[in-house]
């Protein structure tokens, strides 16, 4: 885990959360890799809370707004699946 230009990455991930930490809202973005693209995001204890499923024909960049106000504070993770197999993890925070 590592910032990147003011943003917390993991690993040689390719995907970006901006901004991190979030108060209202955070904007998961990254390349499109392939078709089709599912962002998950998971509370501070494991439950799934988002799920998107995005269909990217045609786009060179995919960026998805999830509004943050009723997240509790803490640590949450987001996971993208790329329909070619491969996957990204990342933490954001929403601070109290």
């Amino acid at each position: 885990m590592y910032y990147d230009n003011g943003q917390l990455r993991m690993g040689n991930n390719t995907a970006t959360a901006y901004p991190n930490p979030a108060d209202t809202e955070i904007v998961i973005s990254g390349p499109v890799e392939d078709e089709a693209v599912r962002i998950e995001i998971y509370d501070p204890i494991g439950r799934r809370i988002e799920e998107r499923n995005l269909t990217t024909r045609q786009l060179t960049d995919f960026a998805e707004q999830f509004d943050v106000r009723q997240w509790t504070p803490g640590f949450y993770y987001v996971k993208i699946f790329y329909s070619q197999g491969k996957t990204e993890s990342m933490k954001v925070y929403r601070p109290k």
